[in-house]
């Protein structure tokens, strides 16, 4: 029962969040502007990619990230090491807490397809 609360608890936040994994086969605006080196930011969704540019390198963030498929004990230790924080894992979709200096670290990671910032959600009140 705790897994199906775990799955549904994912899907809703991805469906409630908007959250579109089409965006990394897609690049956007800023994408065009980055050196040819940092093919792996492709990756990115545009929230994602604007923070990583503007905010403070040392923010802690939390990011959706879907991998080609579900993460390896080895790959969840390597990503520990690069002290990137694996939470709650869904099949081939994952959540992590990191600091914004180390996305291009996951990013670059061939098993990773594309990252997406998370976003807080407010519960509506359905008592008033």
């Amino acid at each position: 029962m705790r897994y199906r609360s775990k799955i549904l608890w994912l899907t809703c936040l991805f469906f409630l969040t908007g959250c579109s994994y089409s965006c990394a086969e897609q690049p956007h605006t800023d994408q065009a502007q980055q050196p040819a080196g940092s093919a792996h930011l492709r990756k990115l969704s545009p929230y994602l990619s604007m923070a990583y540019k503007k905010d403070d390198p040392d923010r802690m963030v939390s990011v959706l990230v879907k991998t080609t498929s579900p993460l390896t004990p080895e790959q969840r230790k390597e990503l520990s090491r690069q002290n990137i924080t694996i939470g709650t894992v869904s099949g081939n979709i994952c959540t992590a807490v990191m600091r914004l200096k180390e996305v291009p670290l996951l990013a670059e990671k061939p098993y990773v397809q594309s990252l997406e910032l998370s976003k807080k959600l407010n519960l509506l009140d359905k008592t008033k």
